[in-house]
């Protein structure tokens, strides 16, 4: 059983359904034809953004923007504008949610345009929960299972996709390298135990201090990196000082003993040749000098 539960202004309708009537009447003047076609469409992805294009590709209804939100898989897409007349979709499916979806335009939807949407919407809930498990597969292989952030193989699947994304839209981007200083000591007086611990408190003062639409990954042991999109060197400059400050200011007590902690910050900013071994390369090395100078500080290159 499929339900959405639909908003427009103050009123709520709860769909049902389980096999939808391929002609009822509809606005393409085809319905049944149309219906299969999106189904043999979204029959061969996996990807959730294309299944909501082609979705609205055969969707014969006026609208002036979508919205998708998924708060487990941490997706929100956004096309068009939004607009005073929005109707809202919960999508379930035996008893799993997949997300919400959102259709806008600035005149009311009419009766037969809300069946019409409801009616495609049994053809896009199977695909879409497919696309969300593929997906949900996808993120725990690419999570770090002790921090919760991303880990290398993700920063290897994603930095160039950001790199290209900055590139074509001539926005800045920046890269920071960071870890704990003296982190073995830690490990060895402490045990393995404490230094997961203190792993974890540090992806806590990243989380305060970053944006949600930043990456944090784990690239091994204690080395962290974090992409930051649209944001230039010097605004990379005032978040890494901000991560190191308050890492010195963070206490973890250990039994009788407060631990003390500082991490060292390499960041550079994208240029124009850079790919993800070049940018990586470079902010690697400035967290070296880091290192060099005395730790607890921060160094760009």
């Amino acid at each position: 059983m499929v339900s959405a539960a639909q908003k427009q202004t103050t009123k709520t309708v709860t769909l049902f359904d389980s096999v939808p009537d391929l002609f009822s009447p509809a606005l393409d003047g085809n319905p049944a034809e149309s219906e299969l076609a999106l189904r043999e469409k979204l029959s061969h992805s996996l990807d959730i953004e294309d299944l909501l294009n082609t979705f609205f590709e055969y969707l014969p209804v006026a609208y002036s923007g979508y919205r998708y939100c998924n708060q487990l898989l941490n997706c929100d897409y956004q096309i068009g504008s939004d607009a005073a007349n929005r109707v809202e979709y919960r999508l379930v499916l035996a008893n799993e949610h997949l997300g919400n979806l959102s259709v806008q335009r600035t005149t009311p939807f009419g009766i037969e345009e809300l069946g019409l949407i409801e009616e495609r919407l049994c053809s896009l809930v199977y695909p879409m929960r497919n696309a969300t498990l593929y997906q949900a597969a996808l993120k725990s292989a690419f999570r770090d299972p002790l921090t919760g952030v991303e880990n290398r193989a993700a920063l290897e699947n994603r930095l160039p996709r950001e790199i290209q994304l900055s590139q074509r839209h001539a926005t800045p981007a920046s890269l920071l390298v960071l870890d704990i200083d003296r982190f073995k000591s830690i490990n060895d007086s402490h045990g393995h135990h404490t230094g997961d611990l203190v792993l974890q408190r540090l992806v806590g003062v990243f989380q305060s201090v970053l944006r949600t639409t930043d990456l944090i990954c784990r690239y091994g042991g204690d080395e962290f990196v974090i992409v930051l999109s649209n944001t230039d060197v010097e605004g990379a400059l005032h978040v890494a000082e901000r991560i190191r400050e308050r890492v010195e200011n963070l206490r973890v007590q250990v039994s009788n003993v407060r631990l003390v902690l500082s991490t060292s910050i390499g960041l550079t900013e994208l240029r124009r040749d850079d790919d993800a071994l070049s940018i990586f390369e470079r902010a690697d090395a400035a967290l070296l000098q880091a290192k060099q100078h005395g730790r607890n500080n921060v160094v760009m290159s």
